[in-house]
């Protein structure tokens, strides 16, 4: 684990990392908890702050950074080993729910950026944990502004999350299913592939789609996956109160977190 994280401090392997890790500690508790001992929250925060913020500044590893904060803050009010990296990483968390606040704007609703609201909740939970963590927190904001208020008001139990855009950074399919590549320039009337394919603009949806649009379909399509990580199937059908899968088998609507998931969510404990 330490040094997965480690590799995460080179932009190289920045996305290979960060995908790594996510497999590793997506389904493992003790696993999220060696990770957060390696300072995982503190290296994810550092990269998040790499990018300047918002969709249109979309890297390949965001998606997998802000996973792998959701494995974290998901459950850690019962295992606190889980906010083991919190304290060394308060500064850097802060910079990123900062970037949530919208300066030109007459509302004080967040504007949120990939990490950003992830980040708020682990600081939310740390500053739950004591007195002495709720200073902590409180003492990294400026004093010019109550942003403990602000967080509890716009960071708790919130589903906003965050999908990446459709453009530089993103993954694009052939009809087919194959990979064309992650995208790395706009090409005006085509978008531009690694390894210097090219995706015509005019052809989306008769020769490609984008990899994010059938994992944020969450219906027909998309697999799901019981909670013990065994795949029950792809949907092929919505039968009303369940999916139909292939082969047969169903999944209840109603079981949906305590029986099953799909495959792109954070499991449930």
């Amino acid at each position: 684990m330490d040094a997965m994280v480690k590799c995460m401090e080179k932009a190289t392997f920045q996305k290979t990392a960060a995908e790594a890790i996510l497999k590793v500690i997506r389904e493992n508790g003790r696993n999220q908890e060696r990770a957060a001992e390696a300072n995982l929250i503190l290296v994810c925060a550092n990269v998040a702050l790499t990018c300047s913020g918002h969709n249109k500044d979309n890297k390949p590893y965001q998606k997998a950074i802000v996973k792998i904060f959701q494995c974290l803050e998901k459950d850690c009010g019962a295992n606190w080993k889980k906010l083991g990296g919190v304290a060394t990483a308060v500064k850097q968390l802060v910079y990123l729910v900062k970037r949530c606040w919208d300066e030109n704007s007459r509302s004080e609703k967040p504007d949120f950026i990939p990490g950003g609201l992830e980040a708020g909740r682990l600081l939310l939970h740390f500053a739950n944990k004591s007195k002495a963590n709720g200073t902590t927190v409180r003492s990294a904001f400026p004093s010019d502004f109550d942003w403990m208020s602000w967080l509890r008001s716009n960071f708790t139990d919130k589903s906003v999350g965050w999908v990446p855009a459709q453009g530089v950074g993103s993954t694009i399919l052939g009809n087919d299913g194959s990979v064309w590549g992650v995208v790395v320039a706009d090409g005006g009337h085509c978008w531009k592939l690694e390894g210097a394919r090219i995706a015509k603009k005019e052809t989306k949806g008769n020769k490609w789609y984008w990899k994010d649009e059938v994992a944020s379909a969450q219906g027909v399509g998309s697999t799901i996956l019981g909670n013990d990580g065994s795949v029950w199937g792809v949907v092929v059908a919505d039968g009303g109160h369940c999916w139909k899968l292939e082969g047969g088998r169903i999944a209840k609507k109603e079981t949906q977190g305590s029986k099953w998931y799909w495959k792109d969510e954070v499991a449930d404990s």
